[in-house]
């Protein structure tokens, strides 16, 4: 049985030749990130005991198999100072040597069998031609490894997307897994997969997709949390009896290749029972980089995180056998992400977030039974770390201390979350954004108040409230910008450059605009405005100076810092005890406004 087909490049999906194939002359090699074979996981997690490499060609060929392991030195695989500043390749050391395999012919196939399977790394082929070769079609027809081991499960999966009038990107991945997958029987998920589509912006007919196994459900746009929880519950709980092993959680805007789907379902049919229950994750490339590695997910310390792996450029052989190195992470996002069913219970689903840390929340809750990654599973994304709104700084204090506070899983210190609050409101103070200090105090007031409080929240009612807060996008010859916007550095450590910039906001004005980049803008400056630049969107906003709100703000600072040392653990412990309520189908159902 095949159980990881080689992929070669698709124009529009990835064409980095790199990342599928190396060609030297009349050598090629598969120790890349699609085509080599990541054996330390499939022995860990698989019941895999042979396995074999096979291709067709017409070419004469000969063959040598190879064992690489890499691994990163310590304390430099996810430093924010390396990911910003040095090349991760810098800290990789590669171990690679030539393992015994034997190698036969029938007609134009060549087998290939491993003669030893190390529990570690990865193992890879490389290919000697009778000529030079340009292109890997010039010499191989189809191939891929494969084992004898028996499956020890035969998933069935629901495909879950919530989308949010992306009308297009819906249909361009509904329809190739349509045509690939579901109506294609040569693809090893025919008959296995079924597609569920929560509808929050409700603009997606219902019979948009000709099969009955693509089921498009209008919701209320409660966010990403309800868009997939309404898909999880529609799978998992309305349809009976529910015929799914695991649902895949996927963003409606990833670039997807259906082969990874595949590649998916043939891992989990060899899974050993001990690891059943683990999240199986997907890698996250950057769209405009296809190359570049972004997340291959995180170890949350919920203010912050440390991301592992990151801007791993995956044409890089050495980056290909560094890649398969575990690492700590408790998470992996939802933009491909796929859960057993068995570990869904009607009182164990997402916390309502809305947006942000649902999936963070959810993956750190079912840390212990783990997070496989794996060569070869990723998607591509969209970055834009400018781009995010104002009103979602909301989010990202309440659901961080809602989701802490959900799993108890770090020490819930008042006087660490007092010093972010402290940062992060001083920072706000003196750049002008008084709006984004309203979203911060207003995400810490709705926590303070309980669960009991937040369960009556409207969502829809809510967001629209906050988004009144977001700043509108201008040009910057509407701003009366004329100069190239440039990004200056820091020259002071953090705490020195915040008190001149404090010293700063408190001087008069000595100009009155000034633009400045969106990345990196905490600089000590003496202007009365300031127009704040983002040069992907070649567009900013006007940000100004306010006494009067920045004194408010200073008050409303010391009342939450009260609240914070006097409450945050009586706060912390009652939202612990009620996640079962917030978290149950019955909640859920209210919260969606469903008619059950």
């Amino acid at each position: 049985m095949i159980i990881q087909p080689l992929l070669f490049p698709k124009q529009e999906v990835c064409p980095e030749q790199k990342m599928y194939y190396r060609i030297k002359e009349d050598k090629i090699s598969l120790e890349t990130y699609f085509n080599a074979f990541s054996i330390g996981k499939w022995k860990k997690y698989t019941d895999l005991d042979n396995l074999y490499f096979e291709v067709e060609s017409e070419e004469a060929l000969q063959f040598t198999c190879v064992h690489a392991v890499g691994s990163v030195a310590a304390g430099h695989d996810c430093t924010r100072e390396m990911i910003q500043k040095e090349s991760p390749s810098k800290y990789v050391a590669v171990v690679r040597r030539k393992i015994p395999c034997s190698v036969s012919k029938d007609g134009n196939k060549y087998h290939l069998q491993f003669e030893e399977l190390p529990d570690d790394g990865i193992l890879y082929v490389n290919i000697k031609c009778q000529k030079e070769v340009s292109d890997i079609s010039e010499v191989l027809l189809s191939g891929g490894y494969g084992t004898e081991a028996v499956m020890t499960q035969k998933p069935v999966i629901a495909l879950g997307i919530c989308t949010f009038k992306r009308e297009e990107f819906l249909k361009r991945n509904v329809n190739l897994v349509l045509n690939h997958i579901i109506n294609n029987p040569d693809s090893p998920l025919y008959g296995n997969l079924e597609v569920y589509v929560s509808d929050n912006g409700q603009t997606i007919e219902p019979d948009t997709f000709d099969s009955d196994k693509i089921h498009v459900f209008p919701n209320i746009n409660a966010g990403g949390a309800g868009g997939f929880t309404r898909c999880i519950m529609e799978a998992l709980f309305y349809r009976k009896p529910s015929p799914f092993t695991h649902i895949i959680l996927m963003d409606d805007d990833i670039l997807l290749d259906t082969a990874v789907v595949e590649r998916t379902w043939l891992f989990l049919s060899h899974v050993k029972k001990e690891y059943q229950s683990a999240i199986l994750g997907g890698e996250m490339f950057e769209l405009d980089r296809k190359y570049m590695q972004f997340e291959a997910g995180a170890l949350t310390h919920w203010q912050l995180n440390d991301f592992y792996h990151r801007h791993y450029d995956m044409r890089k052989p050495d980056m290909v056998s560094a890649n398969e190195q575990e690492t700590p992470i408790n998470y992996s996002g939802w933009w491909y992400n796929c859960i057993p069913t068995t570990e869904i219970q009607a009182d164990n689903l997402p916390i309502p977030a809305f947006i942000h840390f649902d999936d963070i929340e959810y993956g750190v809750r079912h840390s212990d039974k783990g997070v496989i990654l794996i060569n070869g599973i990723c998607v591509w994304h969209p970055q834009a770390p400018n781009k995010a709104s104002v009103s979602m700084s909301y989010y990202d204090m309440r659901n961080a201390l809602i989701a802490e506070a959900s799993t108890m899983k770090e020490l819930g210190s008042p006087w660490k979350l007092l010093g972010y609050m402290t940062m992060m409101m001083g920072i706000h103070v003196v750049d002008y954004r008084y709006n984004l200090v309203e979203c911060i105090l207003q995400g810490y007031n709705d926590f303070h108040k309980g669960p009991e409080a937040f369960m009556q929240i409207d969502p829809v009612q809510k967001h629209a409230e906050l988004a009144t807060l977001n700043y509108k996008f201008i040009s910057p010859e509407e701003a009366g910008i004329k100069e190239p916007v440039k990004m200056k550095k820091n020259f002071f450590p953090p705490f020195v450059n915040g008190i001149i910039c404090m010293f700063c906001w408190l001087l008069p004005p000595l100009r009155d605009i000034k633009a400045v980049s969106a990345i990196g803008i905490e600089q000590p400056h003496i202007y009365k405005r300031m127009f704040l630049y983002d040069e992907e969107k070649n567009a900013g906003y006007i940000l100004q100076r306010d006494y009067k709100k920045g004194f408010h703000y200073l008050g409303e600072y010391l009342k939450t810092a009260k609240n914070i040392l006097l409450y945050y653990k009586r706060d912390r412990k009652k939202w612990h005890k009620a996640r079962p309520q917030f978290t149950s189908l019955e909640f859920w159902e209210k919260y969606l406004k469903l008619d059950k």
